[in-house]
């Protein structure tokens, strides 16, 4: 699975999809449904700004890395 993220000043972004593409493109579709929510222009965000990385089910992470070790 994977995770897309996008953080503007006043709100934090997450989309989920089985590809990066799929993650990234759900992002863009809520990001656009905010713009419409705010009545912001489409283009309110700076796409180069987001980023995506795959996860895993029943994982922990920690600043972006899954976090590892024995219990």
């Amino acid at each position: 699975m994977w995770m897309a993220k996008y953080e503007s000043r006043n709100f934090e972004f997450d989309a989920f999809g089985n590809t990066e593409a799929e993650a990234k493109a759900y992002l863009l579709d809520g990001l656009l449904i905010h713009a419409q929510q705010y009545n912001l222009e489409p283009d309110w965000f700076y796409p180069n700004d987001i980023w995506a990385r795959e996860i895993h089910a029943k994982s922990v992470y920690r600043d972006c890395s899954e976090l590892r070790g024995s219990k």
